[in-house]
């Protein structure tokens, strides 16, 4: 689908993203953290005087500091709060709140405690008037260890309406018989997941027929965090209906949505309620990436690693990687690359890295034949600019040789791709680097 949204409430949603992370260790130096914080606003008792607002936590076992019990291995650390109300004129006012919860964490060996696929997942709950905030949320280490810091820009909703639908919470587990919950936190997806679910709530004040649409967005590759331009495009890659009756109470739904469309990338999942005659009633949206978890596998071959940056380094840098004989060193070269062209250095993830790997691994699966997928034309298109936004494909002609004709809109290029054997071999018209690739 191109069908393109234009809203200031997708600006708003990427307000809610995480705007810095500070984690300090004893001596108060920066290092490396995966502190994952979510936070949800939901309707709370007392209707629209105070929000109920959900903070959410996950921190992989591996960042803990654990010490040997008769139990097994405990870790014992603090989670302090600070919210901070942001005014009219977007300046921070005085603290509002500041909370503090104790957090035990038990497991029964020492693997676990080095296992970095386990996390502690906490969740608290307190209550905000509607409005915008800064919320800081600070983990101490017992015994004033390591401490870790994320601050959020929230913006509390209001459920001042008839009809009110509350934030989206991404789920990575849903027990179904006992309702219990484990949220994703990170709002990070695996690309190899077939669908994720979305848990939110709709209040109704009397009985009301509603139609619920859920509509996931693919934001563009140029908009930043905090840009605030309002034509910023977003595509739509899925849209779906349901028609619904509720009584005047507060219903919880949790539905899956699908992942066969959705590219490596940003997204934005937006539920909307209308009544019978398609009016906006309330709507909520959630960002989130999908994100290879592939590659760690992937360049288990360091050398075939090393051979597939040909698209992006020099000859001289490869030869500097692949020239010693240890393993480890030129594995330690070739992260120094790939570190140097971090988006988010100081993080474990290497986005940028993650990208050109996944690209050249989805060339050899769509395009490799008697030749590695990423080492053909189309796979090198594909590595350097990711899949085209339009494919307009001749594979059967009469008296013309089969060709595909690929669309960059978002960078004003196409590339002609000609199979002169029949045998599916498709080479580029004219080079890359031709101005003829230029959109006319």
């Amino acid at each position: 689908m191109t069908n393109r949204y234009h809203t200031v409430l997708l600006l708003a949603v990427c307000s809610t993203l995480a705007v810095a992370l500070h984690p300090r260790d004893a001596n108060g130096q920066a290092d490396a953290t995966d502190l994952e914080v979510d936070i949800v606003s939901l309707m709370s008792q007392d209707g629209a005087v105070t929000s109920r607002v959900d903070i959410y936590s996950r921190i992989p076992l591996t960042e803990l500091s654990f010490q040997p019990s008769p139990e097994g291995f405990v870790s014992r650390y603090r989670i302090a709060a600070e919210i901070v109300e942001v005014r009219d004129d977007g300046r921070r006012g005085n603290p509002v709140q500041s909370p503090i919860w104790d957090r035990t964490v038990r497991v029964p060996n020492f693997a676990e405690t080095r296992d970095s696929t386990r996390y502690d997942y906490t969740t608290h709950t307190l209550f905000l008037k509607p409005g915008r905030y800064v919320v800081e949320v600070n983990l101490i280490g017992e015994e004033g260890g390591q401490s870790y810091s994320k601050e959020m820009a929230v913006r509390v909703k209001a459920f001042d309406r008839p009809v009110s639908i509350s934030d989206a919470l991404l789920l990575e587990d849903y027990n179904t018989s006992t309702g219990r919950v484990l949220p994703t936190v990170a709002d990070r997806l695996s690309s190899d997941l077939l669908g994720f679910s979305v848990m939110y709530e709709i209040y109704t004040d009397s009985l009301q027929s509603v139609t619920i649409g859920r509509q996931i967005f693919r934001i563009s590759d140029t908009l930043t965090e905090g840009d605030e331009d309002p034509k910023a495009a977003a595509e739509l890659v899925f849209a779906e209906e349901e028609e619904k009756n509720l009584g005047a109470k507060r219903t919880q739904h949790v539905v899956t949505l699908p992942m066969n469309e959705l590219r490596l990338g940003r997204y934005i999942v937006r539920l909307a309620v209308n009544d019978g005659d398609g009016t906006l009633l309330d709507a909520s949206e959630k960002v989130f990436s999908v994100d290879w978890t592939g590659l760690a596998s992937y360049i288990l071959d360091i050398d075939e690693a090393i051979a597939q940056l040909r698209y992006i380094a020099k000859r001289n840098e490869i030869r500097h990687i692949s020239e010693p004989e240890s393993r480890s060193v030129r594995l330690s070269r070739f992260h120094d690359f790939w570190q140097k062209r971090d988006p988010s250095p100081g993080t474990r993830r290497n986005e940028r890295m993650e990208e050109y790997y996944y690209r050249v691994y989805h060339a050899n699966q769509r395009y490799g034949s008697l030749t590695d997928g990423w080492e053909t034309d189309r796979g090198q298109v594909v590595v350097l600019f990711g899949e085209p936004d339009h494919i307009d494909s001749h594979p059967y002609n009469f008296n013309v040789e089969p060709y595909e004709i690929w669309y960059y809109y978002g960078i004003g290029r196409r590339f002609i791709f000609v199979d002169r054997s029949g045998l599916g071999d498709y080479r580029l018209l004219v080079p890359i680097w031709d101005e003829r690739t230029r959109l006319r």
